[in-house]
């Protein structure tokens, strides 16, 4: 679906949505909207290894060290500079709007490990100037 916006004053508002499969972006009067990215990550981490003399008991510290994260990223990007180029709009910016969630992992079992806090969830909002 493309969406048209129409630029009044300083703010933009939508005008009107057609179905279209020919661009997945929309190029609108008030900058060039980009559909939904999202990444997914596993990441893994291994025991710890101590190298100590043979006096020291290290087995201890490396014992529940290892972790697993399972994540994904939904994000929203608004940019200007195609605008900005076209000497239509007076500030190159980039917008950004994020959904973060660690939904599932193991974290290390050791009790004083920042890792146990595992189910996360962040929204972020981003704005970049270029100058």
């Amino acid at each position: 679906m493309k969406t048209r916006f129409q630029r009044t004053g300083r703010a933009c508002t939508a005008i009107s949505a057609t179905a279209s499969n020919s661009s997945s972006v929309a190029d609108t009067s008030c900058g060039r909207l980009s559909p939904v990215s999202g990444l997914y990550r596993y990441a893994f981490k291994l025991e710890d290894r101590i190298a100590a003399p043979k006096t020291f008991p290290h087995n201890f510290a490396e014992e529940d060290t290892d972790a697993t994260e399972h994540l994904y990223i939904a994000q929203l990007n608004f940019s200007t500079i195609p605008l900005y180029l076209q000497h239509r709009f007076p500030i190159p910016l980039n917008l950004f709007l994020a959904y973060r969630d660690r939904f599932a992992g193991s974290g290390a079992r050791a009790s004083g490990s920042p890792s146990q806090v595992l189910k996360t969830r962040y929204i972020s909002v981003g704005l970049q100037f270029i100058f």
